[in-house]
């Protein structure tokens, strides 16, 4: 079930959207309880990551990274802002990388 899961997301996340615990339950015809228990285990794996919002969306974590050229260190995020500010961080440090950034 994780695999069918772990397919939907990668999906979406592909699509640059969040699947939704009512967009797998419907999907996989399983109850939400039983899907948001393996979606939060595919997260404590490293499988996934998770904007908290009203409603909780889940990503593909290695489909994100790839995709904004960015790492996610954390599993949970408690809004899409923290989430937008973690990239923007990332994409600060590789930035200041390069060859005269402190002269520009």
């Amino acid at each position: 079930m994780k695999d069918k899961i772990i397919e939907i997301v990668i999906e979406n996340t592909q699509k640059g959207k969040g699947t939704t615990i009512a967009m797998l339950s419907e999907s996989l015809e399983k109850s939400k309880n039983f899907i948001s228990r393996e979606s939060n285990q595919l997260v404590e794996d490293g499988v996934l990551f998770c904007i908290q919002n009203k409603e909780p969306q889940y990503f593909h974590k290695s489909i994100f990274e790839q995709s904004h050229q960015v790492d996610i260190a954390k599993k949970i995020f408690l809004s899409e802002a923290e989430l937008k500010n973690h990239t923007h961080k990332e994409e600060l440090k590789d930035f200041q990388k390069l060859i005269g950034y402190q002269d520009s």
